[in-house]
Formats: C-alpha cells, structure tokens, sequence
C-alpha cells in the first residue's frame, strides 16, 4: 500500500521516477482526498499505474470546512507568542502515534541543543501516546 498525501504538480524528473516506480510496486493506493486522487489520475505519467491498482480515499482527520474560518496570525506576532526572536523554531504537527516517530525527534532535539541552545521544539497533535511524549520531554528536560 502507498498513500498519496498531496498533489502532484511540477514534480522533477527524478522525483516522477521515483514516484512511478514505487506505485509500480503496490498492491494498492489510498489518497487523503479526491483532489489528490485526481491529480494522479490526470497526469499522464502515473494515469497508467492508477488504473491499475485498487484505490480509495481516506480523508484526512480534519475537515478542512472546520477550520476555514481561522485566520494566520502576522508571522511577527505568531513567532513572538510561539518563543521570541532569537530562538531556532522546529514545529512538528502531527497525531502521537509510533509511526510518527516523536521519541526520535525529541532526542535529537536533545542532543542538538548541546550545539544549538536557543533551539525550541513546538510539538501540536494529540492521540495515544500523548501523555508518554509529555512525560519523555519532562524526563529530558525540555519543557518550556
């Protein structure tokens, strides 16, 4: 199985390689939304693959109709709330699951703020492994 997370649009010819060489080898493909499926389907390069392989969409787990409405802060403002100027962002957004991999980011992020000590990770999602992530970076020392 391969997932399609966005569109494909003025991709390199290394990366439609690569691209068309993984799907080549699927048993099948799940897409995050119908305008994702289509842009494999109407791009002559991957047409040929798709029509092969069963597919379906799994929207993603957040309906984009929810959060229309929020508007992007000015980014002075955001980075001011987020941490300040002078410290070395690093976002990470996603659902705390294993395979999002948070304990790798969390240690590297703790080894590299003995080189980098104005480094801030920002970590925004929820799901199971929440709390465990929680305690890991109070364990590291890397809260606030």
């Amino acid at each position: 199985m391969s997932t399609l997370q966005s569109e494909r649009r003025n991709l390199s010819p290394k990366e439609c390689l690569s691209e068309g060489l993984t799907l080549g080898f699927v048993d099948g493909i799940i897409s995050i939304s119908k305008a994702v499926e289509r842009s494999f389907m109407n791009s002559p390069l991957f047409r040929p693959i798709f029509r092969l392989k069963p597919r379906k969409v799994i929207p993603n787990a957040i309906d984009p109709r929810e959060i229309e409405s929020v508007k992007p802060s000015d980014p002075k403002t955001a980075r001011r709330e987020m941490g300040g100027d002078g410290e070395l962002l690093l976002l990470n957004v996603a659902s705390f699951k294993p395979a999002k991999g948070h304990v790798y980011l969390i240690r590297a992020v703790r080894e590299a703020r003995d080189m980098l000590p104005n480094l801030k990770l920002l970590i925004v999602g929820d799901g199971p492994l929440k709390p465990q992530i929680e305690r890991l970076v109070k364990r590291m020392g890397l809260e606030k």
